[in-house]
């Protein structure tokens, strides 16, 4: 919990290549979801 709130982290994987969504198309979805208060976004290497 941070500030009351809580936190989540998740690791997002396209099944293929085809499906895939580049991070700033990502961050554009997220960010007109009025339900996020706020987010962040990394690359994750396995």
């Amino acid at each position: 919990m941070k500030d009351s709130l809580a936190e989540w982290h998740f690791i997002a994987t396209a099944a293929t290549r085809e499906t895939h969504l580049p991070m700033a198309e990502l961050a554009q979805v997220l960010g007109a979801d009025e339900r996020i208060e706020s987010f962040q976004l990394a690359h994750r290497r396995n």
